[in-house]
C-alpha cells in the first residue's frame, strides 16, 4: 500500500526508524544492484537486461519490491535491478526520470495525467498501491477536536487548525483539497503546512494539530510515539465512498511512454507482482513481511505494532491498474479524461 507517505514529498530522516530506507546512505548519484542479491543459484543473470529505478526514502510501499530482491523474482523473469535514491520529493522525481537518470520511479497518478497533459507523455508500466493509502491523524488533546467525529464533522472540527501534507501541490495535498471540498470548505478555512519527514517532530513539538499520513508514520504516531490518533481512515471501502474518494490511484511504477512496455520493464513488472502476491497470499508469514520492513525501513517498533502496519496496507496493492480504476480517477481528481492506452503499459495494462 501510500508513506508518508506520502507520494512524493521533501522528506529528510530525523529519527533511527525513519532512516532511509531502501539502501542506507545511498548517494544520489550512486546505484546498488538488486538483481543480484537474493536470486537462485541456478538463475543465470548474465544475459538479464537492466532496470534503473529511482526510489525515494522512507515508503513502506516498496515491500512488493522487497519481496521480488529478496526470493529472487527480478533474475528469474531476467532482468536485474540497480536503483538509485532521490533526496528531493516528486517534481525532483519526475524531472530526474525525464532527464534519463533512471528508467522508471514509484510517483502518483496525478503526475503522469498531468505530465501527459503538458506533452511529457508517461505511463504506468506496472502498479503498486493502486487505492487510497491515507488517514487523518489529529494530535492527542488538540482543543476543539472529537476522537469519535464521523464524516464530515471529522473535516469540520479541523477549521482554523494546523494540517500538514509532505508538500503543496502533491498526493496528501490534492487529498486534503478534496477533503474540504466535500465537507463544503475551502482552503482558506484551515493552515496549510509543508512538512517534508518533520510531521513526527512537529506533532511532538505542537507545531501541528493534523495531518494527511500514510505509513509508517500512522503506525509510528499512534502506536508507537502515542502523539497522535487515526481520526478517519480514508483507506477503508466506506470511507472512500463516502469522500468520493474510491477512484483515487495513489502510485504505480512510471516510465516515460517509448520505455513503458518494453520487455524490460514486463519483466520488471512481472516481479513486482509476484512480490505483490506473496503479501496477500494467506498462506504467507506474516513475520518474514515484518522482518523485511523492519530492516528496510530500520523501524524502531515491536513486531506486533509493523504487522499491524502490514494488514492496514495488504488490500491496497495491484500490479494492474483495469480501465474503471482510471476512469474512476478522472472523477476523483478533477481532471479531464485521457484514453485508457495513454496511462497504462505492461503489467499495468494486463500484460501477463
Amino acid at each position: 500500500m501510500y508513506a508518508n507517505g506520502t507520494t512524493g514529498g521533501s522528506r529528510r530522516i530525523l529519527r533511527r526508524w525513519a532512516v532511509v530506507v531502501v539502501v542506507a546512505a545511498v548517494a544520489m548519484s550512486m546505484t546498488v544492484a538488486f538483481g543480484a542479491c537474493g536470486g537462485s543459484d541456478e538463475v543465470d543473470s548474465s544475459k538479464n537486461e537492466t532496470v534503473r529505478i529511482g526510489v525515494l526514502p522512507n515508503l513502506a510501499l516498496y515491500l512488493p519490491m522487497w519481496i521480488a530482491q529478496d526470493k529472487g523474482f527480478f533474475a528469474e523473469e531476467g532482468v536485474d535491478i540497480t536503483t538509485t535514491t532521490i533526496a528531493g520529493g516528486g517534481a525532483e522525481t519526475l524531472a530526474a526520470l525525464t532527464g534519463g537518470s533512471f528508467d522508471t520511479t514509484d510517483l502518483g497518478f496525478l503526475m503522469v495525467a498531468e505530465a501527459n497533459e503538458k506533452g511529457m507523455p508517461l505511463k504506468f508500466s506496472c502498479g503498486n498501491y493502486i487505492n487510497m493509502p491515507f488517514v487523518i491523524m489529529i494530535r492527542n488533546g488538540v482543543p476543539g477536536t472529537d476522537p469519535n467525529a464521523k464524516w464530515p464533522e471529522v473535516i469540520t472540527q479541523l477549521r482554523g487548525k494546523k494540517v500538514a501534507v509532505a508538500t503543496i501541490g502533491g498526493s496528501q495535498y490534492r487529498t486534503l483539497m478534496a477533503l474540504l471540498k466535500r465537507a463544503g470548505m475551502k482552503e482558506t478555512d484551515v493552515e496549510i503546512i509543508s512538512s517534508g519527514m518533520q510531521v513526527t517532530a512537529q506533532f511532538k513539538s505542537n507545531q501541528i494539530d493534523a495531518s494527511i499520513s500514510a505509513e509508517p508514520d500512522v503506525t509510528m504516531l499512534s502506536q508507537v510515539l502515542k502523539v497522535a490518533y487515526p481520526a478517519f481512515d480514508i483507506r477503508t471501502e466506506e470511507n472512500m465512498k463516502v469522500t468520493g474518494l474510491d477512484g483515487f490511484i495513489y502510485d504505480g511504477w512510471i516510465a516515460k511512454a517509448d520505455i513503458a512496455d518494453q520487455p524490460r520493464m514486463i519483466k520488471m513488472g512481472k516481479a513486482m507482482a509476484r512480490g505483490i502476491e506473496v503479501i496477500q497470499d494467506p498462506a504467507t508469514d506474516i513475520n518474514y513481511l515484518v522482518k523485511l520492513t523492519t530492516e528496510n525501513l530500520k523501524l524502531d517498533a515491536s513486531d506486533e505494532v509493523v504487522a499491524l502496519m502490514i494488514k492496514g496496507m495488504m488490500s491496497g496493492y495491484s500490479a494492474e491498474i483495469p480501465p474503471e480504476k482510471i476512469e474512476a480517477a478522472w472523477d476523483a481528481y478533477g481532471l479531464s479524461p485521457q484514453p485508457y492506452e495513454d496511462m497504462c503499459a505492461g503489467v499495468a495494462a494486463g500484460e501477463k
